[in-house]
């Protein structure tokens, strides 16, 4: 077993220094390691997502929570269980909720260097998580999604929307970064500066790849859009969300806007942001407008 896991970081690690594709061993032997690692993780096309559920009594739809940039946190799914269990209980759809490649317990074979070079907002990294969307409705016998998201994986879902919308019954955007460049501009300001962000030339990196999500002119007009703010959120500030709203208006996308008025005083620019994701009115507010 040992030999076999020495093996597998081996080839791992020649991939992350030569970025080249994947061998039909290499696939293999992923695919064995993920199989050996139960029920809570699921192979897709050389990465072995960890992926849990909360089941429900209703067909033919499932619920897909995305979470954020949770800097690889190990806990990643662990933060989501609640607002699964919720949304299953009162939804009555199965609610699905994984760790993109890099987060939580998913390898990163492929994807490796999506932090490094903002390679989530690559039209490639989309559609692979929007195939992945496709490979769970399948499991499940169903024919559309509700795609619910917190900050950094709004991007993600909100794309897979414009680029994949027959697959997409509903959107739930929370504390969105809509505009990533601006949002990763007011990230670092908001901490005292944007020295960061101009030494790395964040226009540079993410130019070629990068998708913006204002690209709504694509999107179906069947689709309904629920854009949830907070009014203390610093990181993805109601600005942001306002922005895309009006983009939606524009173009006659069907949408509603909450701006949530947040209780307390946040001491530091992420804890407004993240203290969206756990707020039980939001929650409410979620399943309502899925209920619709």
């Amino acid at each position: 077993m040992k030999k076999f896991i020495y093996s597998l970081l081996v080839i791992i690690i020649a991939i992350s220094l030569s970025g080249c594709a994947l061998s039909k061993e290499d696939i293999a032997k992923i695919k064995q390691n993920c199989s050996s690692q139960g029920e809570d993780f699921i192979y897709h096309e050389g990465e072995c997502l960890e992926t849990k559920y909360i089941d429900g009594t209703k067909k033919g739809i499932i619920n897909i929570i995305f979470h954020g940039g949770s800097n690889g946190a190990k806990d990643t799914l662990s933060m989501i269980q609640g607002f699964a269990a919720d949304l299953a209980q009162k939804t009555g759809y199965k609610t699905y909720y994984y760790a993109r490649p890099t987060y939580g317990k998913s390898s990163q074979n492929v994807w490796y260097k999506v932090k490094k070079n903002f390679q989530e907002i690559d039209e490639k990294y989309i559609q692979y998580n929007s195939r992945f969307v496709k490979k769970l409705l399948s499991k499940e016998n169903a024919t559309k999604a509700n795609l619910i998201a917190f900050s950094a994986g709004t991007t993600v879902s909100a794309n897979i929307a414009t680029l994949t919308p027959n697959i997409v019954n509903k959107v739930i955007l929370i504390g969105g970064q809509y505009d990533f460049y601006k949002q990763q501009v007011i990230a670092a300001e908001a901490y005292g500066g944007c020295a960061d962000c101009k030494k790395n030339n964040l226009r540079k990196a993410i130019a070629g790849g990068f998708i913006p999500i204002k690209n709504v002119d694509m999107i179906n007009k069947d689709l309904k859009f629920f854009i949830i703010a907070g009014d203390k959120d610093r990181l993805c500030p109601k600005s942001l969300s306002e922005e895309y709203v009006d983009e939606l208006k524009e173009y006659k996308i069907k949408h509603k806007y909450l701006l949530y008025k947040q209780d307390g005083k946040f001491y530091n620019p992420e804890a407004g942001h993240k203290a969206l994701f756990f707020e039980p009115n939001i929650w409410d507010a979620t399943s309502k407008f899925i209920n619709e």
